[in-house]
Formats: C-alpha cells, sequence, structure tokens
C-alpha cells in the first residue's frame, strides 16, 4: 500500500512543531511511503494542491500540522479502508482533545461503539484524512486563508460518487492541538459567501428525517460559594442553550455575586444550613422553566451535546423524567472517571432534593422514572488535586457524611460515600474499616449494583499492598460485578500481584472486553480507562513476567493508541530489548522524551549509548553521551571500561571519532 502522506503548512520546514512532527510520523509509521511538507506561504488550499501535485502515489494522507500522538502503525490502519473497501472514498481519524475527550468534527459523529462509523452527511473531519487522489478533484483556491476549502472537497468528492461513504476510523485516535480554534473574521465571512454561492443548487446527501422539536423553556439552576474563577467558564458554556439561569449564594465573599449578574443570571441569597438539598430546593423554587438543568460551577457543557438538551426535554413519555446526565470528571493525569448524576429533570412543584449531602432527587418523598443518556453530556473539573487542596471540599464532605453515619449507622449509602471520600482525602485505613462496614450492610442485599463500592474497597486495599484480602472480596462478588470495568481492572491487578496470571488475564481480557460491546454498563460510576489502556497495560506486565515479550510489544502498542503515556513508550523499548529489536527500542526511547522532556535521564541516556554501540552505532552512541551536562566524563568512563575489557578495536574507532568532530570538547588530543 504505497502512499504519501502530506503535510500542508505555511510554516517553515525548521519549525520546531514540524521537525517534531516529522519525527513523530517517522518514528510511528510503517509500510512504503513518501512524505511531503508543503511549507507555502499561501492559503490552505495551495498548500493542500501543492501536496497533491507532488505526490507519487495515488493514496493520499493529508495531516495538519498541529496533529498529535500518533499511534504506532496509523498511516496503514486509516489506508487500509480505502484499499478493503472501494465504496469508501474518504476515511478521517478519530479526532481527540488534549484532555482526552472527543474533538469536534464536522459531521457531528461521536460514535465510537464501532471501529468504522459511517458519516451520513459525508462531512468527516479533515485534521487528518486519507483518500484516493483523483486527476479532476482539487482544493479550490479561490479560498482566502483557510475555512471552507476542506468542506468545498468533500461536495466535489459526494458529487463524484454520489453512493460513496466517507467514514471515521476509531481505531486511529489522535491529538487534535488546535481542535477549538476560531477561524470566524473576514476572510472565513467571505469564503463563507463564496462556498453557499458556488453550492447552491447541490442537494448533498439525504439527511436523516427528524421530529420537529417543540421549544421547551429550560432553566439553569445552581448552589454557589466563591466561585468567581469557575463560573465564568460554566456560564459561557450553557449561553444560548437556557433561557433563564437561577443562582442561588450561599455566603460568597469574592466577585461571585457581581460575575452571576454581570452574565445575566438572578441572585438568589440563602444562609448555608449544612444542607444541599434544602440548597438545591430553593434554586428549583425560582425557576419558571419547562424543564431545570443542574450544573455546579466547576462544570461546564460538553461541546457536541449542547443540542441534544431539547431533545430530551421532548421525550414523548407522560410521566416525569429524571435523566442521569454522565458527567466527565477530569484527573489530573488526563484520566477520565465517568459518573452519571440526577440533572435533568421537568420542572414540578412535587419534585425536591432530599439529604444534606449527595442529595438525592424524589418525587413526593419517592423515587421516579430515570433514564441514562450520553446525548447531553458535562465535564467536571472540582476534584482535581487542585480544587481539593485549594478549597478543602473533601473535608466538608466528610464532616457531613460521618454525621449522617452517626445518625443512621445501617445507612450503606452514605457509609459507601464516607469510604470514598476518605480514599480521595489518602486516609486509607479509615476508607477500609468504613468499606468494611459497608459490606457488612450489602452483602445479603439484592437487587443493587455492589460492583462500584466492591471496585473500590479492593482498590483501596490493593494501594496499602493487602492484595490476600482484596482477592477474598473479589471472589466473593465476581459474579455480581463482573459488568463493571473498574472490579475487572481492580480485581485482575491485585491477581496479577500474587502471581496468579490465569485469572487476572481472564479478567483483565474482559475489562477489555466490556469496552468494545455497544450495550450500555448499567453502572452509574466507572473509569473509562478501566476497559481500555489500563487492563492493557498490566496484561502486557503479564506477558513481560512470563517472558512473551513479543504478546507484550503488541498489547502496549495497542495501549498507547489509547492513550501514549511515557510508562507504555518505556515498557515497549524494553521489551523490545529482550527481543533484540534494539532499533525499535531505541526509536520508541527517543520518542519518549520528544514527548516528554521530563522524563529523560541520566542512566536512560547511558542504556540507549550502550544500546548503540551494541548496534554498531558509535557516532550516535558518542553524541547521545555528550549531549548530557557532563557527557565528557561519561565518555572517558566508557574508554576505561573499555581498556579494561582489551577493547582497543573499539577504542581507537571511537577516539578517531572524537577527534574528528569534538576537539574542542577534547583539547587533549591535539
Amino acid at each position: 500500500m504505497k502512499h504519501s502522506i502530506i503535510i500542508p503548512t505555511y510554516r517553515d520546514r525548521d519549525n520546531e512543531d514540524i521537525v517534531k512532527l516529522v519525527s513523530e510520523i517517522e518514528t510511528m509509521s510503517t509500510g512504503e511511503y513518501e512524505l511531503i511538507v508543503t511549507c507555502q506561504k499561501a492559503s490552505a488550499a495551495i498548500n493542500r494542491n501543492y501536496g497533491l501535485n507532488n505526490s507519487n502515489n495515488d493514496l493520499v494522507i493529508m495531516i495538519d500540522d498541529d496533529i498529535r500522538s500518533l499511534p504506532y502503525g496509523w498511516n496503514e490502519e486509516i489506508i487500509r479502508l480505502l484499499v478493503e473497501d472501494e465504496n469508501i472514498k474518504i476515511v478521517s481519524a478519530r479526532l481527540m482533545a488534549e484532555d482526552g475527550r472527543l474533538g469536534l468534527n464536522m459531521g457531528n459523529n461521536y460514535d465510537v461503539s464501532s471501529d468504522v462509523v459511517e458519516v451520513e452527511s459525508g462531512y468527516v473531519p479533515t485534521a487528518c484524512i486519507a483518500f484516493k487522489k483523483e486527476d479532476d478533484i482539487r482544493f479550490d483556491e479561490t479560498y482566502i486563508g483557510s475555512g471552507f476549502e476542506d468542506t468545498d472537497f468533500m461536495n466535489q468528492m459526494m458529487k463524484k460518487y454520489p453512493n460513496s461513504k466517507h467514514v471515521i476510523n476509531n481505531l486511529v485516535k489522535l491529538i487534535h492541538i488546535n481542535e477549538m480554534k476560531e477561524q470566524r473574521g473576514e476572510n472565513w465571512e467571505k469564503n463563507k459567501a463564496y462556498f453557499m454561492n458556488k453550492w447552491k443548487n447541490f442537494i448533498g446527501r439525504k439527511q436523516v428525517a427528524r421530529r420537529k422539536l417543540e421549544e421547551k423553556k429550560i432553566s439553569l439552576c445552581m448552589i454557589v460559594k466563591n466561585e468567581e474563577e469557575n463560573l465564568p467558564r460554566c456560564l459561557n458554556s450553557v449561553k444560548g442553550l437556557v433561557d433563564e439561569i437561577i443562582i442561588v449564594d450561599t455566603g460568597s465573599t469574592d466577585q461571585t455575586k457581581l460575575i452571576a449578574k454581570r452574565m445575566g443570571a438572578q441572585v438568589y441569597d440563602f444562609p448555608w444550613n449544612n444542607s444541599f438539598a434544602d440548597a438545591r430546593n430553593e434554586s428549583i423554587k425560582h425557576a419558571t422553566g419547562d424543564w431545570i438543568l443542574i450544573m455546579d460551577a466547576d462544570e461546564e457543557v460538553n461541546t457536541g451535546t449542547r443540542l441534544s438538551l431539547q431533545q430530551l426535554a421532548n421525550n414523548p413519555i407522560k410521566r416525569p423524567v429524571n435523566y442521569l446526565i454522565q458527567i466527565g470528571n477530569i484527573l489530573d493525569d488526563g484520566g477520565i472517571v465517568e459518573t452519571r448524576m440526577s440533572r435533568f429533570f421537568p420542572n414540578n412543584k412535587n419534585i425536591i432534593f432530599e439529604g444534606p449531602i449527595h442529595e438525592a432527587l424524589k418525587i413526593n418523598g419517592q423515587d421516579f422514572m430515570t433514564l441514562a443518556t450520553d446525548l447531553f453530556t458535562l465535564k467536571h473539573y472540582g476534584y482535581s488535586k487542585q480544587f481539593v487542596t485549594e478549597r478543602n471540599k473533601m473535608e466538608r464532605n466528610i464532616s457531613a457524611l460521618e454525621a449522617e453515619v452517626e445518625k443512621d449507622p445501617n445507612n450503606a449509602y452514605y457509609r459507601y460515600h464516607l469510604a470514598s471520600s476518605y480514599v480521595v482525602a489518602k486516609e486509607l485505613d479509615k476508607a477500609i474499616n468504613e468499606f468494611g462496614l459497608w459490606e457488612k450492610i450489602i452483602e445479603n442485599l439484592d437487587g443493587i449494583d455492589v460492583s462500584m463500592g466492591i471496585s473500590a474497597y479492593i482498590g483501596t486495599l490493593a494501594q496499602l499492598e493487602r492484595y490476600e484480602e482484596a482477592i477474598v472480596i473479589g471472589k466473593k462478588y465476581k459474579e455480581k460485578s463482573s459488568f463493571n470495568p473498574d472490579f475487572c481492572l481492580n480485581y485482575g491487578g491485585v491477581l496479577s500481584k500474587v502471581k496468579n496470571f490465569i485469572e487476572a488475564e481472564e479478567m483483565l481480557t474482559k475489562a477489555i472486553l466490556i469496552g468494545k460491546q455497544q450495550a450500555p454498563i448499567k453502572t452509574s460510576s466507572y473509569d473509562k480507562d478501566s476497559m481500555g489502556w489500563k487492563p492493557m497495560y498490566l496484561l502486557g506486565d503479564i506477558y513481560a513476567q512470563q517472558g512473551k515479550n513479543i504478546q507484550a510489544i503488541e498489547i502496549w502498542k495497542q495501549a498507547s493508541v489509547i492513550r501514549p503515556t511515557p510508562e507504555l513508550y518505556k515498557a515497549i523499548s524494553n521489551a523490545c530489548m529482550m527481543t533484540q529489536k534494539y532499533e525499535d527500542g531505541v526509536n520508541y526511547i527517543k520518542t519518549m522524551w520528544e514527548l516528554w522532556p521530563q522524563t529523560k535521564n541520566t542512566q536512560d541516556v547511558i542504556n540507549m549509548a550502550n544500546i548503540y554501540l551494541q548496534i554498531n552505532k558509535i557516532p550516535l552512541a558518542i553524541e547521545l553521551l555528550l549531549s548530557l551536562p557532563d557527557g565528557k566524563k561519561h565518555v572517558d568512563s566508557l574508554l576505561i571500561y573499555l581498556s579494561e575489557q582489551c577493547a582497543y578495536d573499539l577504542i581507537e574507532t571511537i577516539e578517531t571519532f572524537i577527534i574528528e568532530n569534538f576537539k574542542d570538547v577534547f583539547p587533549e588530543y591535539t
């Protein structure tokens, strides 16, 4: 599958970002390809056409200069679909944002349930696309700068091949650095006008018929205190989405209330009485909308799901519906823990919150119909280490939960949340004690989901290296909890710690398979990475411990596609060395240093230099040692060692290279 990889850029070839991208392409690409970097000081269309006109292959990948984190073999995987299915004319990679969420795309397609998804509108993201070069199709150079030239290109392809397919390959996940960039301006407006006139008679792909939505009035209700830093981000994310904003302030001493009023909110004061339910109920009391949306100030609406809120409000079910909205909790390591919470429901005087903390929504004191949805989602930043440290959020939660448990010792709900709060606060012994008490309450209960608590219990025991206790709990609840990827990951992890590799592999493989199923996961909270790169990393470690390094390399490469981390790159490099694939091992370490410069340390540099010596790349070994601050000392140590080993020919080769290239570093040779 010979192909061309084109980077259409106006930047110079020696630009730092271009150099990094080229290096990453050369490291992570496979097969036979040519690389073209356009570097034309011209419009996007001219740069794209320059690459097409100078390419020597029919199959083309066009990749923007702000793409990062290429998975190994990405190029052949994205080209493969064009070869296997002649009806597929354009393939896009799945673009990801830097925070791990799905990136924006023209087709408004966020379906990752299968490896390949067709975009019905035909408008796939263009930051990384593959297609077969057509003699009569080029980018229209009438467009100024950038904007609409890519959409125009899609229309040309659809006009020529009206029954073709344009798809997104979910196996090729790439980070698009500037996926949120704003292109509007004078040129953008001119391009839009030109595009609309040019294609005004083009019908395009037949769209899926949609039921006309009745406009429902939506009230955003919030409780806040000292949220001047977070509130603007939150309220900006709901512009044009809600009809009114109700904010109940429980005692702010900063600019929170002033910011809220300036951004159009109705602000009401409510003295804090240690009850979240009371404060929530005060906020919804003032709402006049048909539906109520609940958000916290440290949350924002996920771009790409905004338009779905009216769709939820138009649910034809006549009974009140309590929507469990998916919330992605952003962690410091870039991971996302997904939870579902009651956040969208009809405005009904009988629907109120109950409970002082982790408040629950009730109608006339009873639970009512709940529907889990992924159509509308939120991002939550509040439990990152930064916010916990600044605001002592855990201390507040723990104090309230301890009071509730003291009043009702057999309340499993509050016991579980208290144990979880102790975990976040790093009070692990207290957490284990609470989990134990919680487990005694729920062990004979049927019909409830205990998998979240059991997963957390096992994970906490593992943190304290109490593996045997964790295995006892895992065995006891395996049948009830194996549908939860967190349980499979944590239980598989402790099994691997005691060298029970057979059962560990079974649980970790199950976690991965859960991620591939299309059915929803029937639990309200789980870590998305528990069915992705994390079990793959542990599986690779199990393979490596058993000497199955080739299998370890393959599973770790798959993991690095999902979430590139320095730990994965280091593990792949070490396994490559064990299988004598020295150059592959070196390339992974070099790429790791480029992507994460902070990981470069003296010992790794010395190890890599030794590898270069083993594969007879002496100049690279010496240059690498001399890149260290005390590089001359390390070269001298190497020469002394070689002298002790009587490796005189190698010493002569090294010294000849030094004299020819580094006289200034070693003046004694002159």
